[in-house]
């Protein structure tokens, strides 16, 4: 669904001559299909290896000690911050009807 802005006629009648070829998207739409795995792949291989090197972050909640007070206050703190941001602000896209 595109943002209201975009659904504007006049937007399209401006942006079109300026740029009519929309061929390149479709390279981009490959490579977002090609790579999209690249990110998850490259933070499971880095926590993976903080946890072999005996790492104890926040970042990675399985190198912490089962009864540790400070990652617990720490998720309650992040889990209740995400939780007002998206009370305040609402989902990312807003109800159809």
């Amino acid at each position: 669904m595109p943002d209201a802005i975009f659904c504007d006629p006049r937007l399209a009648r401006i942006y079109d001559p300026l740029d009519p070829d929309r061929s390149d998207l479709d390279a981009y739409a490959a490579m977002a299909a090609a790579f999209g795995w690249v990110g998850s792949m490259a933070y499971l291989l880095i926590t993976e290896s903080a946890l072999a090197a005996g790492w104890a972050t926040p970042w990675i909640w399985p190198a912490r000690p089962p009864h540790d007070r400070g990652a617990a206050i720490c998720a309650s703190l992040v889990f209740a911050t995400g939780a007002a941001v998206i009370t305040l602000r609402g989902g990312r896209e807003p109800a159809v009807g």
